[in-house]
């Protein structure tokens, strides 16, 4: 496992270590079977360093922690997305959505390659000055629309998807490898959402349904493309051809790579 300057960004950010309650958070997470190299990540980590403001003593408390301005699922539902992107097996990883960095920051430690996505510039250069901080130089960010990914790039092994969507939607597919996995919180955005891996193939793709959990919902243009999603029951996850014509028609998101080494 890679090591990381994890006391040099603390004291950057002003917060101390919590070594007790990482390793209590870590006790309940090995009770509970999660795989070793997802504890090995999550050892390593500062889960508490990238909490919303003013919540960071509760960074190791199994819930999800909400701040006006910054989401950071429970270390539980990290933990299962980890698990069962089966990321032994994959080299590359596109994350939709950086938010606080800090699933960016276990992938980075799991997997050879990391591309991130972020609309909002604030978290961006957050993230991005955690991931120089940390020491992970193996973490790619862009500047861009939640919905576009980074197709330039793809095809990626895996895609994570941590905020709320109302199916898979075509684009998703298109940017995964042809036998790549997709993970990401399926249902109404007012949740509560299934959180669902779906492993592509030519036969279609096999849904893995891993329990409920209510993230936040992909901020962009989705807003035009499903509006009324809020209100929706859980659709069929074959839906993704509706809004072929509509991906014709987004505008392309402005792209720049945050990570300098």
């Amino acid at each position: 496992m890679k090591e990381l300057n994890c006391l040099r960004y603390l004291e950057k950010r002003g917060l101390p270590d919590l070594p007790e309650a990482r390793q209590q958070m870590l006790a309940s997470l090995r009770a509970e079977g999660h795989s070793a190299a997802t504890l090995a990540a999550m050892a390593v980590v500062p889960r508490h360093a990238f909490a919303p403001p003013g919540l960071w003593r509760l960074g190791y408390a199994m819930m999800d922690l909400w701040g006006p301005t910054q989401y950071v699922p429970s270390p539980r539902t990290i933990a299962v997305m980890l698990d069962n992107l089966k990321l032994e097996t994959a080299q590359s990883v596109l994350e939709y959505g950086t938010e606080s960095g800090y699933l960016s920051a276990l992938l980075g430690l799991l997997v050879e390659r990391v591309y991130t996505v972020e609309l909002d510039p604030a978290k961006l250069w957050l993230s991005s000055d955690a991931f120089r901080e940390l020491g992970l130089d193996n973490i790619r960010q862009k500047f861009a629309d939640g919905r576009l990914g980074w197709p330039e790039l793809a095809p990626f092994d895996r895609i994570v998807i941590p905020f709320a969507i109302p199916w898979i939607q075509d684009e998703f597919s298109r940017q995964a490898a042809a036998a790549g996995a997709i993970m990401a919180p399926v249902g109404p955005y007012a949740g509560p959402q299934r959180l669902t891996r779906s492993d592509l193939s030519p036969l279609g793709p096999l849904i893995t349904d891993l329990g409920q959990c209510t993230m936040p919902p992909l901020t962009g243009v989705w807003a035009g493309v499903w509006a009324g999603a809020a209100a929706m029951p859980m659709p069929s996850l074959a839906m993704a051809d509706e809004t072929a014509a509509d991906d014709a028609a987004t505008p392309a998101g402005g792209a720049w790579q945050v990570w300098a080494a």
